[in-house]
């Protein structure tokens, strides 16, 4: 094998076990689960229609919005800068 292509091969290992080892990864991957945890409980527990016909829901539907569109924007910030890292090191 070439040094070219080990120092190559180090590189992309490099790339992965910084996109693992990622804070971000793992906090949009806890927010995703927390977002669609607290959808079903919304889904599950707090939609009823009362006695004068209106629609009665909590906030677990906004927060749980909010927790999955905060865990893709990470989700995105940390591939957008996985595919940075590959093409500046060509791999």
């Amino acid at each position: 094998m070439s040094p070219t292509k080990v120092n190559e091969t180090l590189r992309g290992n490099s790339i992965m076990k910084q996109f693992i080892k990622s804070k971000i990864l793992w906090l949009s991957f806890f927010l995703f689960t927390m977002g669609t945890a607290i959808g079903g409980i919304e889904n599950t527990y707090y939609q009823y229609i009362d006695e004068n016909v209106a629609l009665v829901e909590s906030w677990f539907m906004p927060l749980s919005f909010l927790c999955i569109f905060l865990g893709g924007i990470g989700l995105f910030f940390v591939v957008v800068k996985t595919i940075w890292l590959a093409i500046y090191y060509k791999i």
